[in-house]
């Protein structure tokens, strides 16, 4: 900016400037502005960031109300799973209960039923009634005893040899599965599965490794 003022010559300072002024004052009337217009530039200035500043809040303040619904209805939702859950647990808890109720009694009948049906019942009870008979005959005369004493005592032994007891005696057993059925075929345990064996004397837990079908040669299906 060349200022040189008051000279009609035009010099080589204000050729090579980018500006001229006529004055001084006039020059730095051009290179500070005035203050209206620094305040008008401020106000100017001002109202944008006022604009800009409104702009971003009403942004953001949107924002937060669509996170609030989320949050809102994400609660509502959890509300609802946990009462789903409630309800849930009890059912499951009330089935349970009637399961365990049910597979119960069915237990307490299957062991009424292997009572009734127990082979040492059985013989108890034909053995009471073989002593009733005997009682009775006892007070019959010797004389009309003796044609049927031989055939009582055959039936006796003949009793005696098809009993249950008598045959696990001698060294035999009975297997049968958890739920009291009687095993008479290999070919109903699968490898893996526990069953029961009776002896004379007492009766063990034991578990399959391997069945041979009947009629096969236990080595060959080694």
């Amino acid at each position: 900016l060349a200022a040189i003022g008051h000279s009609t010559d035009l010099s080589l300072a204000e050729l090579a400037a980018d500006a001229r002024a006529i004055t001084p004052t006039a020059a730095a009337e051009k290179v500070f502005p005035r203050s209206d217009e620094i305040l008008a530039e401020l106000e100017r200035l001002r109202e944008r960031l006022r604009v800009l500043v409104d702009r971003v809040i009403s942004l953001k303040r949107e924002a937060l109300g669509e996170r609030a619904e989320r949050l809102f209805a994400f609660g509502e939702r959890l509300l609802s799973m946990g009462r789903e859950l409630a309800d849930l647990s009890e059912r499951l808890e009330r089935a349970v209960r009637d399961d365990f109720r049910g597979r119960r009694e069915l237990l307490s009948r299957l062991g009424e039923r292997l009572v009734l049906f127990s082979p040492r019942s059985l013989i108890d009870s034909r053995k009471a009634e073989l002593d009733s008979l005997a009682n009775d005959m006892r007070a019959i005369p010797p004389k009309l005893l003796a044609p049927h004493r031989e055939a009582l005592e055959t039936a006796m032994r003949s009793l005696d040899l098809v009993s249950p007891l008598k045959i696990l005696s001698r060294g035999y057993s009975i297997a049968s599965k958890k739920d009291g059925r009687i095993v008479s075929d290999a070919s109903l345990l699968c490898p893996g599965e526990s069953f029961f064996l009776r002896f004379a004397k007492g009766k063990i837990s034991a578990s399959v490794e391997s069945a041979v079908p009947g009629g096969e040669d236990p080595k060959k299906s080694l």
